[in-house]
């Protein structure tokens, strides 16, 4: 019997992305975590062979005594020591009663996960637990200051229409532990300076997603009954709301994700994001820059938007009715500029991207998970397709041309995977990849940290591995590298 996922069920843990620059490159390693009713699997290379994933069962009613006959709804997780490499995972459950749920967080060693595959003791594992008194939703994590020291925030929605806030808390402030330990915070007197915009909620949360810049917290939160919330901070001046824009959609807001089309340094001016001197080539090359207001030498010339649509930061938000919006430039024009991607038909001179994928993982109740030998995914073969219930949304550069396309799992076991057209600077769609089951969740991660992206596709009872044609991604290397070598040296 194969055990169902959810939509919260696949957690990425990436320090590229995380900016953990404390922890030594070569021991940087990133993990993914899925989670069943009952089960919570890592994904991770194969220790003697870095070019093969595997993906091994995490004994956690042993490791955090969770009661049984209870399900999991939402996972996330972090680095709780940064010198330590010490990792925690955050889990909810939810018990048959429908009114409680519990909170767990235990922690294992990156030695002990990634070599021994052994955990520790039981008692050397569990972290706290919290008794909730909702039914808990999405659980996501946030590094903020707290306190005058970085803090690890956890942000959990309930059906209570509320986002509760738990913390690290130094041993110093009267927790008499050997350890950094959890706390639930005051949700009203900590949020109203962190997370103003996540407060006074006419409905259950469904999804959040946060953006940073150096000047700015770019909030978007879509809920139950369709309300749609984009909310702009200012960061030098801390809970200071510069912009709130409402919105109610069609129906419920399933997903939603903040991103900027173009996918080579996000954030230029952030010299975690890249080195200096390829956010100055960038811009030599593109002549454009982060806080650009001119048009992309790549965007067409019979199109004025006003601005850089490359650069800018674009919201797309997936509803339960199955329409997909994408808002664009919000940090400019928050939730006035907004298009619909129609999921139609497929343009035929496009060009299939070129992925391997690794037979399907079946997520039964086995402690050994095994694969079989399923029909992978594929392009579909159909050139047409119906609007469908959106389940989520994401976005990554697939093709690796600098462009981040916009990926939509849906019920119907599609992915659909729309492009950007920089002729009319509009996305368009270009392919229709089928699944055995519903698509749950899609994450972007280098797994085995060899500089290709792998695509991590959980449906309702499989997880799938895409893993892009390194043949192709060679020749762009080379081709990317002839390009700069040309600029910077002319004949």
């Amino acid at each position: 019997m194969y055990l169902p996922t959810n939509k919260y069920s696949l957690c990425v843990l990436d320090d590229i992305k995380d900016h953990n620059n404390t922890i030594p490159p070569s021991q940087r390693h990133n993990f993914v975590f899925l989670a069943t009713t009952n089960n919570v699997y890592c994904i991770q290379p194969q220790f003697d062979d870095a070019t093969a994933i595997s993906m091994q069962e995490i004994p956690i009613y042993t490791i955090a005594r969770i009661p049984a006959d209870t399900e999991i709804v939402s996972m996330t997780a972090f680095r709780h020591n940064e010198e330590k490499i010490v990792l925690a995972i955050a889990i909810t459950i939810a018990e048959e009663r429908p009114s409680r749920g519990y909170l767990y967080l235990f922690i294992f060693t990156e030695d002990e996960l990634i070599m021994k595959r052994v955990l520790r003791q039981p008692q050397d594992n569990l972290l706290r637990s919290f008794p909730l008194r909702y039914v808990p939703m999405q659980l996501l994590r946030k590094r903020v200051e707290l306190q005058g020291s970085i803090s690890n925030i956890l942000l959990l929605s309930g059906l209570d229409k509320s986002v509760h806030c738990f913390a690290t808390v130094p041993p110093e402030q009267g927790y008499n532990v050997p350890q950094i330990q959890f706390m639930e915070l005051d949700s009203y007197e900590y949020m109203k300076d962190l997370f103003p915009s996540l407060l006074h909620l006419p409905a259950s949360a469904l999804c959040i997603d946060i953006f940073e810049t150096e000047t700015h917290q770019i909030t978007a939160i879509g809920c139950q009954n369709g309300f749609l919330r984009l909310t702009v901070l200012s960061k030098s001046r801390q809970g200071e709301v510069l912009e709130n824009a409402p919105l109610f959609m069609n129906g419920p807001v399933n997903s939603l994700r903040l991103f900027r089309v173009r996918s080579q340094c996000e954030d230029i001016n952030n010299p975690t994001a890249c080195h200096p001197f390829v956010g100055n080539l960038l811009k030599q090359m593109t002549g454009c820059d982060v806080d650009s207001k001119t048009k992309s030498t790549e965007l067409s010339d019979d199109v004025d938007l006003g601005y850089n649509i490359l650069q800018c930061l674009n919201l797309v938000v997936g509803e339960a009715m199955g329409r997909v919006t994408l808002f664009r430039n919000v940090e400019q024009n928050l939730l006035e500029d907004a298009i619909v991607l129609v999921p139609e038909v497929i343009k035929k001179d496009s060009t299939p991207f070129s992925f391997t994928s690794t037979p399907p993982y079946n997520l039964s109740r086995r402690s050994s998970v095994t694969s079989n030998s399923s029909i992978p995914p594929s392009p579909s073969s159909l050139t047409q397709t119906r609007q469908d219930s959106v389940l989520c949304v994401n976005y990554f550069d697939i093709d690796a041309d600098g462009l981040n396309e916009i990926l939509i799992g849906t019920y119907s076991k599609k992915m659909l995977v729309f492009k950007m057209n920089t002729y009319n600077n509009q996305y368009e769609l270009a392919e229709i990849y089928k699944y055995p089951s519903p698509v749950y969740c899609i994450e972007p991660v280098d797994i085995n940290c060899d500089g290709v992206v792998e695509l991590v596709v959980s449906s309702m009872h499989n997880l799938h591995i895409m893993q892009p044609d390194l043949e192709e991604m060679q020749k762009k290397v080379i081709d990317r590298l002839t390009t700069m070598m040309d600029f910077l040296f002319p004949k």
